[in-house]
C-alpha cells in the first residue's frame, strides 16, 4: 500500500480548485496510489462528459444533460471536488421537468470554470513525485 505517513501533507494542496485532497485521501483509505488512479480516471473522463453536457445544451436534450451531469458526480464525490459537484447536481436538477436552458447555459459556464481549476490542481498533483 502506498499510504503517506502524515495526511496533513495534503492540507491546502487543492488550493482554490475546490478540491479537498485531504478528504479525498481519507476516502481512498490513505492510499496515495489509489488517489492518483482516481485523479487520472477523472482527467480522462472530464472532456467526454463536458462534451456531452455541451451537446445536451446545444440540442436541448434533457436526458443527455441529466445523464452526463450524473456521471460526472461519481468521481467528483470521491475526489471531494465539492463546488463542481454541487454545480453538476444543479445541472441534473435543471434537467427535470421543463428545462430552463438559459440557466443551464449559465451553470455550465460556471462548471467549466470550476473544472478548469480542478483539472489544473489534479494535473499538478499527478506531476508531483510520489
Amino acid at each position: 500500500m502506498n499510504a503517506i505517513q502524515e495526511p496533513d501533507d495534503f492540507r491546502n494542496r487543492g488550493g482554490d480548485s475546490g478540491i479537498d485532497l485531504q478528504a479525498a485521501l481519507a476516502m481512498a483509505g490513505g492510499d496515495v496510489a489509489l488517489l492518483r488512479d482516481l485523479a487520472g480516471a477523472f482527467l480522462d473522463e472530464v472532456p467526454r462528459l463536458i462534451g456531452s453536457l455541451r451537446r445536451a445544451l446545444e440540442e436541448h436534450d434533457s436526458a443527455l444533460l441529466r445523464s452526463a451531469a450524473h456521471q460526472l458526480q461519481g468521481v467528483m464525490r470521491c475526489l471531494h471536488i465539492e463546488r463542481a459537484l454541487h454545480q453538476s447536481q444543479s445541472l441534473e436538477q435543471h434537467a427535470e421537468g421543463t428545462t430552463d436552458w438559459p440557466a443551464v447555459e449559465k451553470l455550465l459556464a460556471e462548471l467549466d470554470e470550476t473544472l478548469e481549476a480542478a483539472v489544473g490542481a489534479l494535473k499538478k498533483f499527478l506531476n508531483e513525485p510520489s
